[in-house]
């Protein structure tokens, strides 16, 4: 995956833990576009990568979706890691975890 390697529990228990458990050897072709969104993130939390570019992260996602995604960031910045993250949604994180930038046209 990307150079990193996991373990199949590893793997299982990242899937599990963005919602994708029991899609393990489904084509990613047939996952809904937030499923894909979710497992493309699997992907950062089984690395050792700090800093994360996201783009458009909370697109497509349900309500729930995008309760977990916010606490995976959230948990990213309180472990030292930093996220620069491109939205048109709020992110709506704890204060004092990020500095935020608006630009307007």
């Amino acid at each position: 995956m990307a150079g990193v390697k996991v373990t199949k529990q590893q793997a299982v228990e990242t899937l599990e833990k963005m919602g994708l458990a029991g899609r393990e050897n489904l084509p990613a072709r047939f996952l809904s576009e937030g499923q894909r969104r979710r497992l493309a993130l699997s992907r950062l939390l089984s690395s050792s990568t700090r800093l994360w570019l996201l783009d458009e992260v909370l697109t497509s996602l349900d309500r729930a979706a995008t309760i977990l995604i916010r606490s995976v960031i959230e948990a990213h910045l309180k472990s030292g890691g930093m996220a620069v993250v491109a939205t048109h949604q709020e992110l709506n994180l704890a204060a004092g975890s990020f500095e935020r930038l608006q630009l307007t046209s």
